[in-house]
């Protein structure tokens, strides 16, 4: 009766040891941690913020080399204060990727919370810069390469 007394005890310590080493993860708050609701943040949100750091991918792949994905994910690892934000050109707004994506960079990534994938739209990019005539142009040339 007492070894079972032991092991139910060991279990138990071994849980309350695992759930305060997750809860002092989170920035600081061991007692007084609040659940906190996940929130759809937008493009604008996370980039507004002065500390972000900035992944741009510039191929039309969906899945991200793992050079890129091993530097994103350091980045997200070091600075865990920071938004980390990954933006591709390879995604469309319509694509939809997360935790169980068949794309191993992506199911690594999306598992961080300070990593966000957003679309990597260049009209946006150049709007209202001298650039934007010059994006349509090469645009064009690119397009009517494709056709030929």
């Amino acid at each position: 009766m007492l070894k079972e007394i032991q092991i139910v005890l060991w279990f138990l310590f071994v849980f309350v040891f695992a759930l305060f080493y997750k809860l002092s993860l989170r920035s600081g708050c061991i007692f007084s941690c609040m659940p906190i609701a996940e929130q759809f943040l937008m493009q604008e949100d996370v980039v507004s913020q002065s500390r972000s750091i900035i992944f741009v991918e510039t191929t039309d792949r969906l899945e991200p080399p793992p050079l890129v994905s091993c530097s994103v994910e350091s980045a997200a690892r070091i600075y865990r204060d920071r938004p980390v934000v990954f933006f591709m050109k390879g995604l469309n707004n319509s694509t939809w990727l997360d935790s169980n994506s068949t794309y191993t960079a992506f199911s690594l990534l999306s598992t961080m919370k300070n990593v966000f994938i957003f679309p990597f739209q260049m009209e946006t990019l150049f709007q209202e810069t001298p650039l934007l005539p010059w994006y349509h142009k090469v645009r064009g040339n690119v397009f009517e390469q494709d056709l030929k």
